[in-house]
């Protein structure tokens, strides 16, 4: 699995440094495109306002910012020392709708990450146990993990071909 993220992540800084700049494109969250729309969808709701709100907040990083994160995961991904404190948690979205994965560990140790619909984000947190949730185009995600490994989450579906 290390592997797996470690190629994704190096992918994806690469990227980056040949653009100057990040490589994220995303559509903004608002009620509207916060969820799937289509038959499969008809009973799903818009996730809040604050929600979108949220998305979008988390999104607008400085250069300073992602800098320092950029550091920290390249860091996490070639630290090959066992005994390290902390880990790295890639979540892919495959879903046509913007999301936040809020991690929740013991005390009072929480994380957000926000994921645009059809991309992927990563942070590196604490190893310990954490509660995932978050609201996937309406539906409710939660899952209890134990972070002792880099780790990859993927929800949503891809459409089917």
């Amino acid at each position: 699995m290390n592997a797996i993220i470690r190629q994704k992540q190096i992918a994806k800084y690469k990227a980056e440094l040949a653009a100057k700049q990040p490589t994220v494109a995303y559509t903004p969250s608002n009620p509207s495109n916060a969820i799937v729309t289509g038959a499969e969808a008809a009973s799903t709701a818009a996730i809040p306002d604050a929600e979108a709100e949220e998305f979008n907040m988390l999104m607008t990083v400085s250069p300073v910012e992602h800098k320092n994160k950029t550091v920290k995961i390249l860091n996490s991904l070639f630290d090959n020392d066992p005994m390290s404190k902390e880990c790295i948690v890639l979540i892919e979205n495959k879903s046509d709708c913007n999301i936040i994965m809020r991690m929740e560990g013991i005390g009072t140790i929480k994380y957000r990450l926000p994921i645009p619909a059809r991309s992927d984000n990563s942070i590196v947190v604490q190893k310990g146990d954490y509660l995932f949730t978050s609201i996937v185009c309406g539906a409710q995600y939660a899952s209890q993990k134990t972070i002792q490994k880099p780790v990859m989450v993927s929800l949503g579906t891809s459409a089917s071909k």
